[in-house]
């Protein structure tokens, strides 16, 4: 799998996404795929559902990126994994903007897909989707945050 032409890939489904074109980045999806949100509880398992739940998304909204910037690796020849970073800022209907910084990482893997002709080809596939919104650092962190006070308020529950 050409690592190039994955960040490539990913970086052009990601602008259409943002541009209200969602069917592109999701029909890249497997079959199997795990989509993980940036917010607690944001899962979806399959691209059956994926298509569905955004087929019910109806918004106004509309989206600026800037600064997309892709790094990838590839721990096998029939895989890559690309990390997208970028700014999205949100445009409300109220004039309202809210500007995020976003990071995005795609696991692609090759699987046998039967195309249209019935005939079974070799095409990169979205395995896993993984958001999350970066919190800022404290200063005197090395390694591992200490003080997620600062980002996070509430109990920890253990279970």
């Amino acid at each position: 799998m050409n690592q190039r032409a994955m960040a490539e890939l990913s970086a052009e489904l990601i602008i259409r996404y943002y541009e209200n074109e969602p069917m592109p980045f999701l029909q890249h999806m497997d079959k199997e795929a795990l989509w993980y949100g940036p917010a607690a509880g944001q899962f979806i398992r399959g691209q059956d559902a994926m298509i569905q739940t955004w087929s019910k998304e109806e918004h106004p909204l509309r989206f600026t990126m800037g600064d997309l910037e892709t790094d990838t690796i590839s721990a096998h020849p029939s895989s890559c994994n690309v990390m997208l970073t970028y700014t999205v800022i949100t445009h409300y209907p109220d004039g309202h903007d809210l500007s995020v910084d976003q990071r995005l990482l795609l696991c692609w893997g090759e699987r046998h897909i039967t195309d249209e002709n019935g005939i079974r080809v070799k095409q990169p596939r979205i395995l896993v989707c993984h958001i999350s919104n970066p919190h800022g650092k404290h200063e005197d962190d090395v390694i591992y945050p200490k003080h997620f006070t600062q980002a996070y308020a509430g109990e920890n529950i253990i279970r």
